[in-house]
């Protein structure tokens, strides 16, 4: 669910960027990729195809929201962002990668002890969890995802420029005129609009 957003976006968009006249046809897309590729959105190229598969997506993400049939839940899940990416290459970053890494690794993980499949979803069951010491689970698949995440920000940072992050302290305002990123965004065209560069230049240095 946390990952959603960006699926949600090309629902919105769908013409733009599915479909046999959207942003990358299907052949294009199949070109970019081995031939061995397995990839679920092939099978249809229509609004509506693109729609149901998006529907179910967001159904999926439900389900391991709340618990309920987690882990067929979370299978349809990765197998239908991995879907979603391949077959539009031109909108992914490296979150995506991430996401569909993560989404991997959580089939191997044990389920949440607050579930519908565990009968244990409710209030007086989230309230004892602040409350009660929770027994830690090490397996390769804790490790795998803990690794990943931690990684993912360690090497991040051998590709900040320390010119542009803390000499001139820019790199904030430029993602902010960044429309992949900002677009239809009211709080980052505020700050854009408003926020006195100094600000912005202390944000940058920060973020270091």
């Amino acid at each position: 669910v946390w990952g959603r957003v960006g699926p949600l976006n090309d629902f919105l968009e769908l013409e733009a960027f599915y479909g046999p006249d959207g942003l990358v046809p299907r052949d294009v897309a199949q070109a970019a990729l081995p031939p061995h590729a397995f990839v679920l959105h092939y099978g249809v190229d229509t609004r509506f195809g693109y729609q149901a598969l998006f529907g179910l997506e967001a159904l999926a993400a439900c389900c391991m929201l709340v618990g309920a049939h987690t882990r067929a839940a979370n299978l349809a899940c990765w197998l239908l962002v991995v879907g979603s990416q391949r077959r539009q290459l031109s909108v992914q970053c490296a979150g995506d990668t991430c996401l569909r890494h993560v989404l991997l690794w959580m089939l191997f993980l044990p389920q949440s002890t607050l579930s519908l499949d565990t009968g244990t979803l409710s209030l007086a069951r989230l309230r004892s969890l602040a409350t009660t010491k929770q027994r830690p689970h090490l397996s390769v698949a804790t490790a795998a995802v803990t690794m990943q995440m931690g990684l993912m920000y360690l090497v991040s940072t051998f590709h900040k420029s320390f010119e542009a992050y803390v000499r001139r302290g820019d790199v904030v305002k430029m993602i902010l005129q960044f429309e992949h990123y900002t677009s239809r965004n009211p709080t980052a065209e505020a700050l854009l609009r408003f926020a006195p560069d100094p600000l912005l230049r202390f944000a940058s240095r920060a973020t270091f």
